[in-house]
C-alpha cells in the first residue's frame, strides 16, 4: 500500500522501526487468532494506517492485511474523512469514529492499538490516567505499540513550510483519488491548516529516555520491548527531539526488570 502523507518526511522518523514492531507483532497474532482486530488512536493523515497495512502485508501478505479490522478514532474530521476515503479507493474496510480519545468508550477489545505520538499531546499530569484507561481496552493477549519523543529540540520548527507542503500533499491526494469539487478542496485545506496549526510541536515531550522507561512501567501494562531511536546517519529522515522511543506492551502485569532496553542499531546517544 502507497503510504499518502500529508506531512514531510521529517514527521515520520522512525516509520521503519515503528512498522516493523507492528509486523512482529501482528504476526503472532495471525498465528494465534482469526481476524485481527486495531485501534489506531489518533491519525494526521493517511499515514498511519498504510503503515499499517504495509506491516500487515510483510507479516502475512496482502490478503492477511486486507483482513484487518481497523477502527481509527482523531477529534479531528479531516483525517477521518482522507482515511475513508483512501479505503474506499483501495476496497479497505475502515471505521471511522469522531471523537476526543480521553472520551472514548470502545464496544468491542482490540487486539492491536497504535500510537505514534500521541502521548506528547497530553498535559503530563493527564498521561498516566488516560495510558491506564486505554490499556483497558487491550483483548487477552493483544499488544499495545506506541511512540513518543523525549528530550530537547534539535530541529528547526518551520509551521509556515510544514503546512505549506501539507496543502501540496492534500492536492496529490484528491487528484490520485479521482479529483473533488474546488469547493471541497477548499474546505479541506482549510481543516488541514487548522488541524496542524493547533497540533503544532508537542507541547509535552518526555525529558529523557529513563522518564519514558519509568512511565510505561507504571502503566499496569506488561513492557514487552522499548526500543531507542536516536539520530540517523542513513540520509533518512531527521529528527526533531533527541531521541524517540518505540514501547510494545501487552495488558497487565508489571514491566519485567530483567528485559533490556534495545537500542536501534542506527541510533547514537541522545
Amino acid at each position: 500500500m502507497r503510504r499518502a502523507s500529508l506531512l514531510p518526511e521529517e514527521r515520520i522518523f522512525d516509520d521503519a522501526e515503528f512498522g516493523a514492531a507492528m509486523a512482529e507483532v501482528l504476526g503472532r497474532l495471525g498465528n494465534e487468532k482469526g481476524a485481527i482486530r486495531v485501534l489506531i488512536a489518533g491519525s494526521t493523515d493517511t499515514g498511519l494506517y498504510t503503515s499499517l497495512l504495509n506491516a500487515a502485508a510483510a507479516a502475512g501478505g496482502e490478503a492477511f492485511a486486507r483482513s484487518l479490522s481497523v477502527t481509527l478514532v482523531d477529534q479531528c474530521e479531516t483525517p477521518l474523512e482522507i482515511c475513508r476515503r483512501y479505503a474506499r479507493a483501495n476496497g479497505l474496510q475502515l471505521e471511522t469514529v469522531l471523537s476526543d480519545l480521553a472520551g472514548h468508550e470502545p464496544e468491542t477489545a482490540f487486539d492491536m492499538i497504535v500510537m505514534h505520538g500521541v502521548l506528547t499531546f497530553f498535559p503530563e499530569a493527564e498521561r498516566l490516567a488516560y495510558m491506564r484507561r486505554v490499556a483497558a481496552w487491550l483483548a487477552p493477549q493483544g499488544a499495545l505499540i506506541s511512540s513518543v519523543q523525549f528530550g530537547e529540540k534539535v530541529g528547526a520548527d518551520e509551521p509556515s513550510k510544514r503546512i505549506a507542503q501539507a496543502l501540496e500533499n492534500l492536492q496529490v491526494l484528491l487528484d490520485e483519488a479521482g479529483g473533488y469539487p474546488q469547493e471541497f478542496a477548499r474546505d479541506m485545506g482549510q481543516r488541514v491548516e487548522r488541524g496542524l496549526r493547533d497540533r503544532h510541536g508537542h507541547r509535552n515531550p518526555f525529558p529523557d529516555r529513563e522518564a519514558v522507561r519509568s512511565f510505561y512501567g507504571s502503566t499496569g501494562l506488561e513492557v514487552q520491548s522499548l526500543d531507542i531511536v536516536g539520530e540517523r546517519n542513513d540520509g533518512g529522515p531527521k529528527r526533531r527531539y533527541s531521541g524517540r522511543s518505540i514501547a510494545v506492551c501487552g495488558p497487565g502485569g508489571r514491566e519485567d526488570e530483567s528485559r533490556s532496553v534495545r537500542k536501534a542499531a542506527t541510533a547514537t546517544n541522545p
